[in-house]
């Protein structure tokens, strides 16, 4: 297993136990590396687009006590739109209402 492997296992069954990692992981969101160190919860939709949802500063997994999630819906052709939510239940429902 390469290193990269190895660290990013590591972190995603961190992620995977917390509070956060649970619901989720339960919402059908799965830890992603998202290129050049970066992580992010992500959810492939059936027409090829995806939502992310990392940090505020749009590199992490997760948020400082202090700070919303940012919910983003991608393709590979860009964003599509996004929200920002305080609660993990309230990025779950955002993320929700953008693909509607």
């Amino acid at each position: 297993m390469s290193d990269f492997l190895a660290r990013f296992s590591f972190i995603k069954s961190e992620a995977l136990a917390t509070e956060d990692g649970m619901a989720f992981t339960a919402a059908g969101f799965d830890l992603w590396p998202a290129g050049g160190g970066c992580t992010a919860w992500r959810k492939n939709l059936p027409d090829g687009k995806y939502l992310l949802i990392t940090g505020m500063d749009g590199s992490d997994h997760v948020r400082l006590d202090d700070e919303e999630w940012l919910i983003g819906l991608h393709s590979d052709d860009g964003c599509f739109g996004w929200r920002e939510a305080v609660t993990t239940e309230a990025a779950i429902a955002a993320a929700t209402a953008l693909t509607l």
